[in-house]
């Protein structure tokens, strides 16, 4: 699939008419939301990674890298959220290849520090990518990670309090990856 390219941006440096694009595009594809909501998610994130089809915006996904202690060990959490392609456009690869560029690049600027990717996943599509983007994950069909599982339990329960999406923070659609 030709034609696509992908740019990541300061949340803060996205012009109003993307964001405007980019809030059309997530209230065509999540029910039960709204242009506040996003917004309100939007200004917890750092950047966004934007997927163009010439000059027509037909994907994002958003994220921040925050760092925290867990049992006594310094991590970095790739918390990501709000990922959504158009349909018409579902089956490139510019995201997917785009996003494991950048995080191989968050990765390397401190390689000696975890870095956990911290997601929400609203379908199987990005769950499928877990296995391609992670060295182990939870929750995992065949192997699973109790201490995959705590940490996960403790990051969801921590950003409760700080995204706008409640509930769903910690119920079974949380995952993370070990990157």
């Amino acid at each position: 699939m030709e034609g696509y390219k992908s740019t990541i941006v300061k949340v803060s440096d996205i012009p109003n008419a993307t964001l405007d694009a980019m809030c059309r595009l997530y209230l065509t594809y999540y029910d039960n939301s709204d242009a506040e909501r996003f917004r309100s998610d939007l200004a917890l994130k750092k950047e966004a990674l934007l997927v163009y089809k010439q000059q027509l915006l037909v994907g994002f996904t958003l994220y921040t890298v925050y760092r925290e202690t867990w049992r006594n060990t310094a991590l970095r959490i790739l918390y990501s959220g709000d990922t959504v392609v158009d349909r018409a456009h579902w089956g490139q690869q510019t995201l997917a290849f785009s996003w494991i560029s950048r995080a191989g690049q968050i990765k390397r600027l401190e390689p000696d520090t975890p870095l956990y990717w911290f997601l929400i996943v609203k379908g199987h599509r990005t769950y499928r990518y877990l296995p391609t983007f992670s060295q182990t994950f939870h929750p995992h069909w065949s192997r699973p990670s109790r201490n995959l599982k705590l940490l996960a339990d403790w990051l969801a329960e921590k950003n409760s309090a700080r995204t706008t999406i409640g509930p769903t923070v910690s119920s079974p659609s949380t995952h993370l990856g070990d990157i």
